[in-house]
């Protein structure tokens, strides 16, 4: 499977039967520019604008934007509840864990999740081939937290998002703490799911 990020919450996975799935796609406010993508499927953690620009992607057979077991073209997708924030969704609402299984591997998107996941959340995320986590705090769990949820996960590889670059300037942390701590790893363009290093952060390519 391989996987290429497409700014925010956004990530396009592609399977080696051509099969193609599109996370969370953002609006042009994000600050990524206008997206413009095709894929199989579509999976959805919440309703909010930087996350659920469905308009944006064409050509999608299956939308995933609620919790439940789904399968399409290969592809094998459970998602489960979990909390915008840290008070059972007073603030912010809902969001989805969602797990995605093709090609012997699993990649889990934690969309805007804003809490420590609980026994059963950490035991539907555990050992992840990627764990996609969000850093940047305020809207979602910070670095530290997320450095916590990474330890006790324990995905063979972790992906940084939503967090701050010259391209969004949502008032949340950049990457700079993650790389720093974690030792993790500024990758560009495309990659196989297997070949990640052990904590990642793609680099945006303004195409």
């Amino acid at each position: 499977m391989k996987i290429k990020w497409l700014g925010h919450a956004c990530f396009k996975l592609t399977c080696s039967n051509g099969t193609t799935v599109i996370t969370d796609p953002f609006d042009p406010s994000v600050g990524y520019g206008e997206l413009s993508e095709s894929a199989d499927i579509l999976t959805v953690s919440h309703g909010h604008h930087d996350h659920c620009n469905i308009r944006a992607v064409k050509g999608v057979k299956l939308t995933v934007d609620r919790a439940g077991d789904f399968e399409f073209g290969g592809v094998n997708i459970t998602a489960i509840s979990s909390f915008h924030d840290d008070c059972q969704g007073a603030k912010r609402g809902g969001n989805l864990l969602v797990k995605i299984q093709a090609d012997g591997q699993t990649v889990v998107h934690l969309g805007d999740l804003g809490h420590m996941p609980d026994d059963a959340q950490l035991e539907f995320i555990k050992n992840a081939d990627a764990l996609l986590i969000p850093i940047g705090g305020f809207y979602t769990i910070d670095t530290p937290s997320a450095l916590e949820i990474l330890r006790l996960a324990t995905p063979r590889h972790a992906v940084a998002m939503h967090f701050s670059n010259s391209f969004c300037q949502f008032p949340i942390s950049s990457e700079e703490e993650f790389v720093k701590a974690a030792g993790a790893k500024m990758i560009k363009g495309e990659a196989d799911v297997a070949s990640l290093p052990p904590y990642a952060v793609f680099d945006f390519q303004d195409e």
